[in-house]
């Protein structure tokens, strides 16, 4: 529908408000937004609840309400059939609660856990503490002076004994750390259940992927303009053949063709007007 262009690498919850300002100006009703964990603050929050906007929102950090479902529940769900999503590899359970401190409204928390993702970062987690412990054996079996890297002080600890320094594997912290991987929580105000919860979200993903691969086809990769109405007029343009982009794939569906394909043929035609009248030749093959 419509688009904007900001400075990067700052979250700014006024940006929403800017973007379903100019929605409402245009009369476009708003159904509810989907965020990612960026925009999970209880100012954005409290600004969705006062324009009785819907919201679904990835949770940040571990706030209150997070802490509070994942006590309760962050290990029950963890390989439980009863809280299984059928059709994913996920594990959910939703409960009512505050999810900020500061900001007293009750929403939906709903809490996942995804032993995919939790078995890849407990791998990877494990890897570097073992690296990280095997530096440290080696500068001590020479003697030198040696000090546990700060991302792995949690884990990793050395002593000195009456036989000499031995590094030791803090394994309180290290199985807190081991029982946090794979969870995550998404907020609703609306009851949904965690399958609705996280199809919902995914359709966000959907976008971001979809941008992803168009960004580069569109040649939003690099944007390579210095000033303000540069880059407007640069997104402007992206964002004109995105829409055209669009219905070229609607018209390949129909032919069974690529949007690619379709593209590539486009670019072999030559139109010409003659008498108000349009005509288009393949450049390259009649036949086509």
């Amino acid at each position: 529908m419509t688009f904007d262009v900001y400075r990067g690498g700052l979250v700014d919850s006024r940006e929403l408000k800017k973007m379903i300002e100019f929605l409402k100006t245009c009369g476009m009703g708003i159904k509810g937004v989907i965020l990612d964990r960026g925009y999970c603050n209880s100012k954005a929050i409290e600004y969705l609840d006062q324009e009785k906007i819907a919201y679904i929102i990835m949770v940040k950090g571990q706030p209150q309400g997070f802490v509070d479902v994942a006590a309760d529940y962050a290990q029950k769900i963890k390989m439980n059939v009863d809280w299984l999503i059928e059709g994913t590899y996920l594990f959910g359970v939703q409960k009512k609660g505050v999810l900020f401190d500061n900001y007293g409204k009750e929403d939906f928390i709903t809490l996942f856990y995804d032993f995919r993702n939790a078995n890849d970062r407990i791998e990877k987690l494990l890897r570097n503490i073992y690296t990280e412990r095997d530096r440290l054996i080696s500068k001590i079996a020479k003697d030198e002076d040696v000090s546990v890297a700060d991302k792995y002080k949690p884990y990793l600890e050395i002593i000195t004994g009456e036989d000499g320094r031995h590094v030791i594997l803090k394994k309180g912290a290290l199985q807190t750390a081991i029982d946090s991987k794979g969870l995550y929580s998404i907020v609703s105000s609306i009851e949904m259940t965690p399958a609705e919860v996280y199809e919902s979200y995914s359709s966000r993903n959907s976008s971001e992927t979809q941008y992803m691969f168009v960004k580069g086809q569109l040649g939003y990769g690099k944007v390579r303009v210095r000033f303000t109405e540069g880059v407007y007029a640069r997104f402007m343009v992206g964002f004109i053949a995105s829409v055209i982009r669009f219905e070229i794939e609607q018209a390949a569906r129909k032919v069974d063709r690529s949007t690619n394909e379709v593209v590539s043929e486009m670019n072999l035609l030559e139109m010409t007007n003659i008498n108000g009248v349009y005509s288009y030749v393949h450049i390259e093959n009649a036949r086509q």
